[in-house]
């Protein structure tokens, strides 16, 4: 029985003598084949914004992006959108690296750009700008007035592009009003060169005015001036003008609101529709 006892512990010390070897021949193999899974690249991200010459955001612009030089593989394709959140410009996410970036279509009148190459770098805030040539365009605001240089609201005017004898195509139209700003106004943005500026309608009391054209220059702002003949609505009795708050209180007009009779902007200092509160 001795013996048989002896013979079996042997056999085990034999059998776990076999597996350690068995592992440590295995555990470099297995430490080599951990060692060789590639570790994923880092990357890095950021936006492409799409701008024309006078850094206005486009949407509309259909661009690709190559890995490498221009002539690698394409990881990119997108349009830029004119969503609020991400009008003319779009978010990328690339591995560390060279890239290009060729535009394959523009909207009109702009056209296509050269290729542009950039390095992503392996952290936010990648920022890249592809310019776009086209017209270059002008900011500023067109504005309403009587002959006596009173601002009007409710005046509809329309823009278009070329003279008065050949209008183009229509680039603007709206309607003045007050705002906090000013009165009797409305922002605009064209491109440089002749345009011709039509009144749609006018308030009662005024008269449509003739179209006339205009020459949009550089730089910014360009401010447009339409003249209405007319005095407005007839009251029996002329609208009193302030010349300040001290002149309203004089009177006993004190606070006036937006839509009374004597009110005016350059009363009503910061915006809120009540002139002469204080």
């Amino acid at each position: 029985m001795g013996g048989y006892i002896l013979r079996r512990s042997r056999a085990r010390i034999a059998l776990f003598a076999g597996a350690a070897i068995l592992f440590s021949l295995l555990t470099p193999a297995v430490a080599n084949a951990v060692d060789d899974v590639p570790e994923a690249a880092p990357l890095g991200t950021g936006a492409v914004s799409i701008k024309g010459p006078s850094s206005e955001l486009l949407p509309g612009v259909t661009v690709e992006i190559r890995q490498g030089d221009c002539d690698g593989a394409a990881v990119w394709l997108t349009t830029t959108t004119d969503r609020p959140d991400a009008y003319g410009a779009f978010g990328i996410g690339l591995e560390q690296g060279s890239y290009c970036i060729r535009t394959l279509s523009v909207p009109a009148p702009y056209s296509v750009p050269a290729d542009v190459t950039f390095t992503m770098e392996a952290r936010p805030a990648n920022w890249v700008t592809v310019w776009v040539p086209g017209p270059v365009i002008v900011t500023g605001a067109l504005v309403a007035k009587n002959s006596n240089g009173t601002p009007i609201n409710g005046v509809t005017a329309y823009i278009a592009e070329g003279s008065c004898s050949q209008p183009g195509r229509g680039v603007w139209q709206n309607t003045t009003a007050a705002n906090q700003w000013a009165e009797g106004g409305f922002g605009v943005s064209l491109a440089t060169g002749v345009h011709c500026v039509s009144t749609l309608s006018v308030p009662s009391g005024y008269q449509t005015p003739a179209p006339y054209q205009i020459d949009v220059t550089a730089p910014s702002p360009y401010w447009i001036t339409t003249w209405v003949p007319g005095t407005g609505p007839s009251t029996g009795t002329p609208e009193p003008y302030y010349a300040n708050c001290a002149a309203v209180r004089a009177a006993g007009a004190a606070p006036l609101y937006r839509g009374q009779p004597g009110y005016s902007s350059h009363l009503d200092r910061d915006g809120d529709g009540v002139a002469c509160e204080k």
